[in-house]
């Protein structure tokens, strides 16, 4: 075999896997710009120990609504109190609007609902900044009965440029 060529191949086969890789784009919509909206949370006592967990002593949380699983119910997403929160972003419990079980609890800032769905739900990503042009896409499914961590992707520069505007131009 003549070496030249084998080179030749291993170097062509490294640079079109290196530059034109194909990115991955996750498209979604953050919890401002989706069909969420701002509600209060029915008086429950589950819903009362959830609360109490996400550090909320006297103040109301902030809750948001929309039914996600397609059960014609509306769901709830409670974002922790401000003072639970830190620089990458807050905490976020997804609640099931029929049982009122928690189904899920995710960090960062903004939570962004998924165009895709998984098993019939909604998929979460959250990003959390470590800094200014630095953050990690959490990508979160439902399975069984609550939602898990699927994967972690790290985006830095111009990735982390590029998946914003893919969010902002599906919230248009």
């Amino acid at each position: 075999m003549n070496i030249e060529l084998i080179i030749a191949a291993c170097v062509t086969i490294l640079f079109t896997s290196v530059c034109c890789a194909e990115e991955n784009k996750y498209e979604g919509i953050e919890l401002a710009g989706s069909d969420f909206k701002r509600t209060t949370l029915p008086s429950n006592r589950n819903l009362n120990f959830i609360i109490a967990e996400q550090g909320f002593e006297d103040e109301k949380p902030l809750v948001f609504s929309s039914d996600i699983n397609g059960d014609g119910i509306l769901d709830y997403i409670i974002e922790s109190d401000y003072r639970v929160c830190g620089t990458g972003g807050c905490v976020y419990v997804l609640v099931d609007g029929k049982t009122l079980e928690k189904k899920g609890e995710f960090f960062g800032s903004p939570p962004i609902i998924s165009v895709s769905k998984a098993n019939g739900h909604s998929r979460f990503m959250m990003l959390t900044y470590s800094g200014p042009d630095k953050a990690t896409l959490d990508l979160y499914e439902f399975s069984n009965k609550e939602y898990f961590l699927t994967k972690t992707i790290k985006l830095q520069g111009n990735k982390l440029v590029n998946q914003l505007k893919q969010f902002k131009s599906v919230n248009n």
